[in-house]
């Protein structure tokens, strides 16, 4: 960092202002200001336990990047859901809408191809069954 520069950071503008002029150093004036738009990021993990999960977010974390805050969206846990749908596609949004706006799906299987019937008489969807954290 160049020596003729001092950096003040805080919350609000106002705060930084407050800093600059309380903190600065005598005999240093301001010439020129500059305000950066605040960086965040929210990284979202998924894990076994809750532990794991936050291990596996600090993976992802970008170099340089500070963390300000660990929050647990929900507990920890696998499940496994059934669906009855025609296809893939409509089983997998039916488990997560089931599962609920947190989950991930991690593995979804056919149980039961839908059944044709005969000339439409018996038709029926598949069974679909998709485990979820």
């Amino acid at each position: 960092m160049n020596p003729n520069i001092i950096v003040f950071e805080g919350a609000t503008l106002e705060e930084t202002r407050k800093k600059l002029f309380t903190e600065s150093p005598r005999g240093l004036f301001l010439q020129s200001q500059t305000e950066y738009a605040p960086k965040t990021k929210s990284i979202t993990a998924v894990a076994d336990s809750t532990e794991a999960a936050f291990t596996v977010a600090l993976a992802q974390q970008p170099e340089g990047m500070t963390i300000t805050n660990k929050k647990e969206i929900a507990p920890a846990r696998r499940a496994t859901v059934r669906a009855e749908a025609w296809d893939k596609k409509t089983a997998e949004a039916a488990i997560l809408k089931q599962a609920g706006s947190n989950a991930v799906l991690e593995s979804l299987t056919q149980v039961q191809p839908p059944k044709a019937g005969f000339l439409g008489l018996g038709k029926a969807p598949g069974k679909h069954e998709g485990v979820v954290s």
